[in-house]
């Protein structure tokens, strides 16, 4: 036997599938796993329509913080307005030596008695005499103003300015229009009350209210009862032209010319009747008088002289107003 025949015989003795396992020996092949029976197939759910997406509600925050985000845009839109359509007017009182001593409305007495249903009667005779101000003296024209102005000058809150307002509307006194200008909306007024030309027509059933009460501040100092307290002596005043004579040791010629020089220059009337009549007529508490009484005689609008009441058609002392001051 040859060397290569013997190195064959070698070759005899391996496994047949020696080769076919790879050089690096191969891998056992892992015991066959027993099946398992076959599942049930489950049967499918039907699909469900699409839902819409709920709308998340916003939380406390978020709306406060589009609360806050609105104030700021109405804050900054205020001072654009301001800008553009000026600044807005304020009333200001006046120091006496800019005051117009002279100038007055003619308020109806009858309004001193009217019945107001549906507002605080002090309150609208607060208002009524600065609307009459604030009018035309002879030419029924519409002004503006804001109420907020309106209750500075009568010395009551908006509030009372918006009722006193309506009342007034309803015995046709006062109307109002309401006007647009670009974004601004505001309203216009008119006042009914005895304008010049008629003065002479209607002089025993008027009040010759002067401005300068109102133009200085001493109207919006006045508590309310003691307003109503002086427009209640006003509407009773007389004029006593040989009582007054006596008193301010002053004479005219008793005749047309003088009887009319005296009720220009005339500075009081005499109130007829008692104050307990007065507080009747104002509709306030006879307990209030000591306090109303002091309050007028302060301003020089009222006193006593000679046992006769005296009730003054312009003030005599005036408050002393900053320059600027509302």
């Amino acid at each position: 036997m040859s060397e290569h025949e013997e190195f064959d015989s070698r070759y005899d003795l391996l496994p047949e599938d020696f080769w076919d396992a790879g050089d690096d020996g191969g891998e056992e092949e892992a015991p066959e796993q027993p099946t398992q029976p076959e599942q049930p197939r489950r049967r499918r759910k039907p699909e469900q329509p699409a839902q819409p997406k709920q709308q998340k509600i916003p939380s406390g925050n978020v709306l406060f913080n589009a609360l806050e985000q609105r104030q700021r845009k109405a804050a900054r839109q205020r001072v654009e307005f301001k800008w553009i359509y000026g600044k807005m007017n304020h009333v200001h009182f006046r120091n006496k030596e800019a005051l117009n001593m002279d100038g007055f409305r003619g308020l109806p007495k009858k309004i001193v008695w009217c019945e107001f249903s549906n507002a605080d009667p002090k309150a609208v005779l607060s208002v009524y005499p600065v609307m009459c101000r604030l009018a035309n003296f002879n030419e029924d024209t519409s002004f503006q103003i804001s109420q907020q102005n309106i209750a500075t000058l009568a010395g009551v809150s908006v509030r009372a300015v918006r009722d006193a307002i309506a009342e007034l509307e309803s015995l046709e006194l006062v109307s109002k229009r309401k006007v647009t200008e670009g974004v601004r909306h505001f309203y216009v007024y008119n006042v009914q009350f005895v304008r010049g030309p008629m003065l002479d027509t209607y002089k025993g059933d008027v009040i010759y209210f002067h401005n300068c009460i109102i133009d200085s501040g001493i109207w919006a100092r006045l508590k309310p009862t003691a307003r109503v307290f002086y427009l209640a002596a006003r509407a009773r005043g007389r004029q006593d032209m040989f009582l007054y004579e006596e008193v301010e040791l002053e004479g005219w010629d008793h005749n047309e010319d003088g009887h009319a020089e005296y009720m220009r220059e005339r500075k009081w009337d005499v109130v007829p009747c008692s104050a307990t009549a007065l507080c009747e007529d104002a509709g306030i508490n006879p307990s209030c008088l000591r306090g109303v009484w002091e309050e007028l005689r302060t301003w020089g609008l009222m006193d006593q002289v000679g046992g006769h009441t005296r009730v003054y058609l312009k003030p005599s002392i005036f408050p002393t107003w900053p320059e600027g001051v509302e």
